[in-house]
């Protein structure tokens, strides 16, 4: 079963990813990170994980590689503008991923 996890799904992006994937499950397990506990689109994944806001990069960096390490998702997609310099330094840190 291939794993996808969405970074800060609970935006539009997040929403529109899941829409996207909904018709691929349940051969796909769906991953995601949030700051916020309650939001909608969490309830939609197979499992969230909670983070830091972006804004405090360490904190949230650590907690997503954390998730990587545990996880090992096949596809890592940004919910936000935001995700997508902090994914090209944490490529540049890691390459094996």
């Amino acid at each position: 079963m291939a794993t996808l996890l969405i970074l800060s799904v609970g935006t539009l992006v997040g929403s529109s990813v899941l829409d996207a994937a909904e018709r691929h499950r349940p051969g796909l397990r769906v991953l995601g990170t949030n700051s916020l506990a309650g939001a909608p689109n969490n309830f939609r994944c197979d499992r969230v994980f909670l983070a830091p806001p972006a804004r405090e990069q360490d904190a949230y960096w650590r907690r997503v590689e954390s998730v990587l390490e545990r996880e090992r998702p096949d596809l890592v997609l940004p919910g936000r503008d935001e995700d997508v310099p902090l994914m090209a330094a944490w490529r540049e840190r890691d390459p094996r991923h």
